[in-house]
Parts: C-alpha cells; structure tokens; sequence
C-alpha cells in the first residue's frame, strides 16, 4: 500500500497539505476545495483494482482513531474520541495479575488522555469519566486518582516528542506469575552484586535482568484439553506422529537400531513420536553415514528439531547442524532424526549428563558432529566449582548436612567446614578442609546437655509444664552453643584466614544464626540447611505467613485440622513462643550487633539468607505455606538409601535360580512391585492376592470402571451413598491420587525399566495380572464394579479361626 500511495501521490496534479496513513485509515488536510478532495477520492480508488476507500470530510472537525480533530478560531485542536460502543472494557482489578499491571493500565491511559486532549479543561473533563470507570471495575480510588495526577504532571509538549528507543542489555527472567512471588524482585536486586562480580554470569546476563511473568494456566485451560491422544505403536522406535501441519514428520527414522560413526550400534527401547519430550536425540545424514548428532532437549522433539532447521535455512554455518547440511551437494531432505531415550530427568544436568554418555559411546566429537566446545561447555559446571564455607550445628543437623557436603565436593566445589575442638560428630574427612577453634568446655559436659535436652524433648507432660522445663533446658544449652559461636567470632586468626578465603557463599544451619553472622561480616550470600527454627522465627525472617488456625505450633501435638480448643491452644502457645525466642535469640542479637558494631536483630539477619533448604517430610509435617527462596528437600536427613526389591532382583545367582526352576505361574501381593517386575521377566503369568492398592491403581490396571460419584475413595470415610460434598471431596481427594501414585511409585518404574532393560510403568506391570483375588469383606467394602478376572475370596484375612462355642 505504501508503494501505492507514494504512486499516486507523485502522479496527481493536487496534492494534500498533510497525509497520514495507519493501517486502512488515512487522515489529510485538504485546501483545495470540495469537488477537487471528490476527484481526488474518485482517481484514487480508480488507481488500482484492490483500492476502495469510502471518504467522510468536513471543515469544522473530523474523527481518526481516539482522535477528533477540530478546527476553532482558525487553529487546530484535537480532543478524545470515543465511539458510540466503547464500554471501557479494561482489566478488571480482582484479576489475577502483578499490581504494577493494573497500575500501569490506569497510567498509560491517563497518559493518552494527556496527549490527545489540547485543551486543559477538556482533558480533565475525560479523566473525570476514566475516574469513575476505573471505580467501576473495583480499582482502588486512591490508587487511580495517583495514576492519573501522575500523568497530568507529564507536559504534553514532552508526550508530542518523538523518543527513540533506549538500548536495553537487561535479560528477561521468565516466571510464571504467582502473588507469593513478589519478594523475587527485592532477592534479584540483592544478588546483583554476585551476578556483576561473576565474569561469566555478567557476560550472559549483562545489567539486572528484568523480571518478566507469563500467565499460569487459567481454569478453562486446567478442566479442557484440545489435545487428542495419539495411539502410537508399541514398537520400539521414533515413529511421525501424522499430525497435518507437522514438518518433522518427513525426517522421522523409524529403525529401532541407531549405527555410530564408530560403528557401534545403539538399540531403541520404547515408542516415540515427534511430540516426545524430555529426550536424547541424534541427527543422521543420509548421504554421509559418519554424520551424525547428538543432543538433548527438554521440549517436545518437533520444536527442538525446528532449530536446527532453521540453522539450516538461514545458512548459520556456525552451527554444526546448519554448517553440515548446507555443505555442497547437500539439502535438508537429507536429514533424519531419532529419538535414542526418554526418561523422567529431573532437570537439564540430568539431560546432558545421559547425552555426553551418548556422545561418548558413539564417538560423534572425533567422527560425527558434535565439537570440542560443546563437550566443555557441559562441563562448565562441574569445572567451576565455588568455595564454599560451612558453619555446621552439631547432633543430628550435622549428620544429615554431611551427606550433602559429600555430594557437593563429587560435584566439584572446594569446602572448608568451621567446628568447635570439642564436639559430637563433627569430624575430619578427605572431602573437606577442616578448620577448629578453641571453646571452654570438655566433652562430657556437652554430651551431658545434649542428652538431658533430647529426653526433655520427648518426655510427655502437659503442655505449660513442658513449656517451662523445655524453657529452662533450652537456656542452658543455648548457652553452651553461643560460648562456642563467641569463640568463633573473636577468634581473630580464624576470621582473618576466612576473610582473605574469598568465599563464594556461607553454608549454616540456621538452627543458631552463628554462621550467618559470619555471612553477615564477611558480605556473603548464605544457604540454610534446616529442619525449622524455634518460636516461628523462619516464618517472621522471610515474611511467610503463618496463621495460627492453620499452621499448628512446635510441642503442642495439633495437626492442620484443629478444633476449636486446638485453635485456641494454638495461639496461646503462638504467644508464648515470643517470650521463648526472647530469651534463646536474645543473646544472638546482642553478640551479632557487637561483632558488626550496628544494631541488628536475629529476624534481620536471617531474613539475608538467599536459600532456605528445608528438609520437611511429608509424613511427619503438615501443609505449610511457603515463600519463593523456600526449597523442600524432602526427608528427615538426606541419606540415600536403595530398594531392598533392588538386591533381590540384581541377585544373579537367586534369578538364574528361578529362569531354571520353570515355574507355571507367581502368586504374589503387588502392593510393592517386585512380583510384578519378577513375573514379567520370567514371562510366566501372575496370580494377585491383596486387599487393595493405594490411588486405584487395581481400577486402572484392570480398566474397571471407578465413577467418582459411586466408589469412595480411600481414607474419605465415605460409603457408596454420598451426598454432594461428599462427592466433591471424593473428587478432590481422586485428583490427589496421582501424585500419591508418583510419590510412591516412581522409583518401582525406574527400578522396573532398569532391570527388564526397557521402558515400562507399574499400571502396565499391573495391568499383566491373571487373576485378582481381592480379600474384600462385606462388612467393611461397599459395592464396586468387578471385572472378569478378579475373584472375591473374602475376609480381612485368611485364617481359619476355632469353630464357635455351643
């Protein structure tokens, strides 16, 4: 249209004074009289066969976009204008986004009104109407009347200006929007200085990078899917998912065997399309069998394999996929892709940990496509370990920060731990340099608090009794600990060593803030490694909320679901827990202040620490609230320990014992899997004998019908005849079966895929079951949908009991 108009415009005798062009409106001043501006119009829409514009004039005031321009006592004058249909349909205020949204809506708009409106009086008549219809739509009437006096202020000589867009080096941090969030803009700002100081991490991320959020997922999205499941072979394999606009689908290889340069040969265990996700992929050349690529991709294969296509497109030699197929002789039909595995990687290390296992098994750096930077580049990581200093509390928190500090020094970083001369567990290894100090007093007297304070603990008594004793053993052990934290801050060699250190960050248990007093001194960002402090004060330092009707209190035994007297209780002890922490962190605050020479306040000083670990355990704590620097580590300590199913199923001499022994059939209980995952490789049929499984997966193995409206679920407490809140709760507590399912059953399925050498889940082991017979009871079960092969035996349990007595 542009070429168009610069056309005509040079090609007709009578020009307009002005021309002005958006999208299909275009605005002119015309001087040369009526019947010219109509032949004007006529030659125009004559110009070419695609042109029909309709013309509206007049010499007093005409309408363009949200403008109206009129023309008073021979000068120009522009006001808002609005049509007839406008219903000021702006972003309503409970909606669910950032604050600074709705504020900036209310500027902007302002902002235009300032603009457009040329006349003072005519302006603030129009932010008047903006006024009430923001009011409207439940706005804040303080908060709008600031938005839009902000906005007057602005001089509207300054809007008319032309600005050029300022450069921005500031990298977008992506999140998905959540009210908790709104501290990550405070903890952005506060790790600055560690992102400026980093040379690798300033080089990516340039200035403070900006924080940006996308929408969560809105109801419509949770409760629909427009996704239409494909029903893929079960042979292994990458196989084109037949979608139409699919541009993957022609490069799809669908052999279940993948050749290396090297010519070592990989299998495929398992069915894929281009819409996997969460895999290790390879690139073939059908011209050159020696080319071949190896990479991983958290998104869907389709959109990772799209770039490497567009590399190819755009000619970008700089990369090894786009250097490769733009070589002569070469086009983009040549390529092929594969999918080599799909696992549930927790996160990208994961992925390139089993991709470089790839690489190195098919050799594509010295033969295939892969380069010598990529291969550095994963390694990054581990290559630049931190140093990190670790100020431990000891008992069981070291025993449980141990297994950490073990993992961390495998992954590369430098450690340096700072313990008393005289402690429990706290003790020299190859995996940490240890650095002691001096404290005033022996062994027995710690061993002695320590063990006094653990049977207070746990002893039963009622609970103002407890408060009391616990209180006075919680003063004599606070004591002991904080002479050992004064001896570590006045120890001036000590400090002097750690000073000139130059540690990345401080590793405490925040249990006792001693080791964030040396973070605070040394001007370091501190992780906490915790179980939970006293008195609330982790909710108090990062602003979490904590109420009492929700959140039960340390020692009073209530749980989430607390009556009335619980509640009650609950905020009682809530209030005694400020007299507790007085008197244990009262003493901290003074020694910190001293030390820093400033005052400040425990709460203060843990409120500086960047990332709280807590080791909270879904069977011992209840639902809690959470802040974004919050991680649940899961586990009471963090120790691993492995399956005990795992020793039998890798005992070699026990398994060639049972292929030799040629059993007809395995009668088993599959509520742990072994059975199952035993049946299976010995490819005999299984006979089940059990009760039940937990989050129905005995429905979905069996593909028994399980109507939320008509089974109850387990732990419901509810029967077969439920009123609607009743189904409501079955619904809510069915949706919550599948993470219990996860939760439980994840680690059967690696455990499973591992030993039968490919990928398989638990509902497919079940769903290979003969024959179930369930030990139902008419007493306790309430009817259910049955399937062909399952068998009520009957009884809790099967033993015979004597007959009855006359």
């Amino acid at each position: 249209m542009a070429d168009l108009e610069q056309r005509f415009l040079s090609s007709h005798p009578l020009t307009p004074l002005l021309y002005l062009h958006y999208i299909d409106d275009i605005f002119i001043i015309w001087t040369h009289g009526k019947e010219a501006l109509e032949e004007f119009h006529h030659d125009f829409n004559n110009f070419h066969p695609t042109i029909n514009l309709s013309l509206v004039h007049s010499t007093q005031e005409i309408h363009f976009l949200d403008t109206t321009v009129l023309i008073n006592d021979g000068h120009i004058n522009t006001t808002l204008y609005r049509k007839p249909t406008d219903r000021c349909a702006y972003l309503h205020a409970s909606s669910f986004h950032p604050d600074h949204t709705t504020r900036s809506i209310v500027y902007s708009q302002a902002l235009r009104y300032n603009r457009i409106c040329s006349n003072p009086s005519d302006r603030d008549k129009h932010l008047q109407d903006l006024y009430q219809a923001f009011l409207q739509l439940q706005y804040p009437p303080a908060e709008v009347k600031k938005q839009i006096d902000r906005a007057r202020r602005v001089p509207r000589s300054h809007l008319l200006q032309d600005r050029p867009n300022k450069e921005n080096n500031r990298k977008p941090l992506a999140v998905t929007f959540s009210p908790q969030l709104k501290p990550l803009q405070r903890i952005i700002k506060d790790l600055q200085p560690i992102l400026k100081d980093d040379p690798t991490l300033s080089q990516i991320l340039g200035d403070r990078p900006v924080l940006a959020y996308r929408q969560p997922p809105n109801l419509k999205q949770i409760l629909t899917s427009n996704h239409i499941p494909y029903n893929r072979t079960t042979n292994p394999g990458t196989y084109p998912c037949n979608k139409a606009r699919c541009q993957l689908c022609p490069h799809i290889y669908s052999g279940d065997t993948i050749i290396g340069p090297n010519h070592i040969s990989h299998t495929i265990r398992g069915s894929f399309t281009c819409t996997s996700t969460n895999v290790i992929y390879a690139i073939m050349c059908q011209q050159c069998p020696s080319a071949m690529y190896i990479g991983q991709t958290g998104q869907s294969l389709r959109k990772r394999i799209n770039g490497h296509k567009s590399d190819v497109k755009n000619y970008n030699i700089h990369k090894p996929v786009g250097e490769h197929f733009n070589l002569f002789g070469h086009v983009i039909t040549d390529m092929k892709v594969a999918i080599l595995q799909q696992k549930n990687f927790k996160s990208r290390l994961q992925r390139e940990t089993v991709e470089l296992e790839f690489i190195c098994k098919l050799d594509t750096i010295n033969l295939g496509l892969n380069r010598d930077w990529e291969w550095l580049s994963h390694y990054a990581s581990f290559a630049d370990g931190g140093r990190l200093l670790v100020v431990p509390m000891d008992g069981s928190h070291w025993l449980s920060m141990r297994a950490v500090l073990d993992e961390l020094r495998h992954k590369g970083h430098e450690i340096v731990i700072v313990a008393p001369e005289i402690n429990l567990y706290v003790k020299t290894s190859e995996n940490y340099v240890m650095k002691t100090y001096p404290v005033p007093f022996t062994k027995a007297e710690l061993e002695g608090h320590f063990l006094a304070f653990t049977q207070e603990v746990f002893e039963e008594r009622p609970l103002l009794e407890r408060f009391v004793r616990l209180r006075e053993r919680l003063k004599n052990t606070s004591g002991l600990i904080l002479s050992t934290c004064t001896h570590l801050v006045y120890n001036k060699e000590l400090i002097q060593y750690l000073e000139e250190s130059k540690f990345d960050a401080v590793f405490t248990d925040a249990m006792m803030p001693c080791g964030q007093i040396v973070a605070e001194y040394l001007s370091i960002p501190s992780v906490f490694f915790l179980r939970g402090i006293p008195c609330g004060l982790d909710y108090k330092a990062i602003q979490c909320p904590n109420p009492p009707s929700y959140v039960p209190r340390l020692l009073t035994t209530n749980t989430d679901h607390m009556t009335f007297p619980q509640r009650v209780k609950n905020m009682l002890f809530s209030l005694l827990e400020i007299v507790l922490c007085d008197f244990v962190y009262g003493p901290y605050a003074k020694l910190a202040s001293e030390f820093l020479q400033r005052e400040i306040t425990v709460t203060e000083l843990l409120s500086h620490g960047s990332v709280w670990l807590m080791r909270f355990d879904f069977v011992m704590d209840y639902p809690r609230p959470l802040m974004p620097n919050i991680v649940i580590i899961g586990g009471i300590n963090c120790v691993q320990k492995e399956l005990s199913q795992r020793h039998f199923l890798y005992n070699k001499e026990l398994i060639k014992y049972l292929e030799d022994s040629k059993f007809d059939a395995v009668l088993m209980d599959p509520v742990l899997p072994c059975g199952p995952i035993i049946a299976e490789y010995l490819s005999v049929p299984s006979v089940y004998f059990m009760r039940g499984l937990p989050c129905g997966l005995d429905f979905k193995a069996t593909q028994c019908p399980n109507p939320i409206s008509y089974v109850p679920r387990i732990f419901t407490s509810n029967s077969d005849h439920m009123t609607f809140t009743q189904r409501v709760k079955n619904l809510l507590v069915n949706a919550a079966e599948n993470l219990l399912c996860y939760l439980f059953y994840s680690q059967y399925e690696s455990l499973a895929s591992e030993f039968l050498q490919r990928e398989v889940t638990i509902l497919e082991l079940f769903s290979k079951a003969s024959i179930w017979l369930l030990r139902y009871d008419f007493v306790f079960e309430y009817p259910r949908p049955v399937m062909p092969n399952m068998v009520f035996i009957g009884g809790t349990n099967c033993e015979q009991k004597k007959p009855l007595s006359k």
